[in-house]
């Protein structure tokens, strides 16, 4: 009953700022009604399909979001909003499906394969995709497109659980000595090593620098996590700070937002047009905003994709802004309990994996259209537009959901820390 009426009131949170941008801008048509049904219908349907077996609070929370951004898409495209709610019918039958996924074992057993699927779409995307904003990441079928990095960051996780799963041990406490540094052997860091270094090329090849960056963290996140070990946060932290002085050297476009990124003003009328717009935005809404529907997110560029979060902020204020930072938390922080729960486990190190996954992207976007760091392009789940990054999205929080469903109810087993390993061997 409590899952009902959370539900209830994230549909009703949703559905009202829909109708009250389609009010503000007259726009509350046929079509207004056929997508806030659509909208409606598709969270009732997961919530009998699901039975309240998972977690109670991550439909309520992904309505809100959902339902936000439908609203802001719509009030600043009502094409691209119309296609949106299409998008979201079709990103509930993805979350059903991966709902019910129970088995993870073959996750495990096939985590090179997820790694060459993988690696082969990276290359089908390097030689026929498109270059859209300096980097080249879409394949375009037909007249449809999608970001084939969306489905690798998946591919990515499973690879990653699947090996840390059977080599975490050995991670946490290697036997081999380069020095003063005990590392592990080939057979165990060895696959992690050349997986990571062939991801990394090929996105930075395609110049989807915000698609190595996300990549990364999730990586280096997931392998300490396993291990226990500081070193490989460290030496992942001193290889981000590499990279980014690489991609700073010998790419216009990187180099382009590490300036506008220190200082946009000299640059306002035509590279640092976006984020200082923005910044007028969000200056804008002030505490309260201006209300949805009565703000002015059409004069930043790209406010439907990358720069969504401004538009809302305009129109919600700092307040609204603020909700929806916790909304994120909210879902990355109970993908992380249930991937706890699960102990010593596949399911554990995905559960993680997809938690911080969802988290460092939402971390990397708000953090660029806020000028805390440089602009990385990488899109917001489940408030931007877009087909492939909402069906994915909706794909991640649908494993999650299944993580938090298949909860063991017995004694689980914790990580073992480096001295037991040590004991172990």
């Amino acid at each position: 009953m409590r899952g009902s009426g959370l539900l209830l009131l994230g549909l009703i949170s949703g559905a009202l700022a829909q109708v009250l941008v389609h009010l503000a801008g007259d726009t509350l048509d046929t079509r207004a009604y056929t997508a806030m049904a659509f909208y409606v219908c598709s969270f009732i349907f997961l919530h009998f399909w699901t039975r309240q077996k998972g977690d109670i609070v991550l439909l309520p929370t992904l309505s809100v979001l959902v339902g936000l951004g439908l609203a802001e898409i719509w009030r600043i495209d009502p094409e691209l909003g119309w296609q949106q709610a299409q998008w979201v019918v079709l990103g509930t039958i993805v979350f059903a499906v991966a709902s019910r996924f129970r088995n993870w074992n073959t996750v495990a057993d096939l985590k090179y394969v997820w790694a060459f699927v993988g690696a082969i779409l990276l290359l089908l995307t390097l030689i026929f995709g498109r270059e859209v904003g300096g980097a080249k990441a879409w394949i375009r079928i037909g007249r449809a497109s999608f970001q084939a990095s969306e489905v690798v960051k998946l591919l990515v996780v499973a690879s990653l659980a699947g090996h840390l799963a059977e080599s975490k041990e050995f991670l946490a406490a290697p036997r081999k000595r380069f020095g003063f540094l005990r590392i592990p052997s080939t057979r165990h860091f060895g696959p992690l090593l050349v997986m990571w270094l062939l991801f990394m090329f090929m996105f930075v090849v395609q110049r989807d620098l915000g698609g190595a960056l996300l990549l990364f963290g999730v990586f280096v996140t997931m392998v300490y996590v396993a291990s226990g070990r500081m070193l490989y946060l460290g030496i992942g932290t001193l290889m981000v700070a590499f990279g980014g002085l690489l991609a700073y050297t010998f790419f216009d476009h990187v180099r382009t937002r590490f300036v506008v990124w220190i200082n946009p003003w000299p640059y306002f009328q035509n590279r640092g047009y976006q984020i200082v717009q923005a910044l007028f935005s969000v200056a804008a809404g002030g505490v309260l905003g201006t209300g949805l529907g009565l703000g002015s997110p059409q004069l930043v560029p790209a406010a439907v994709n990358d720069f969504i979060f401004v538009a809302l902020v305009e129109e919600l204020g700092l307040i609204g802004g603020i909700a929806i930072i916790c909304l994120y938390m909210v879902l990355v922080a109970r993908g992380l309990r249930y991937a706890a729960l699960h102990g010593d486990s596949v399911q554990a190190l995905v559960g993680m994996g997809l938690s911080v996954l969802l988290g460092v992207q939402a971390l990397l976007i708000l953090g660029g259209v806020t000028r805390l760091i440089p602009v990385t392009g990488v899109t917001l789940p489940f408030l931007s537009y877009g087909g492939s990054s909402l069906l994915t999205s909706f794909a991640q929080l649908g494993l999650m959901y299944s993580l938090s469903a298949s909860v063991p109810v017995g004694p689980i087993m914790p990580f073992k820390s480096s001295a037991e390993v040590g004991a172990w061997n």
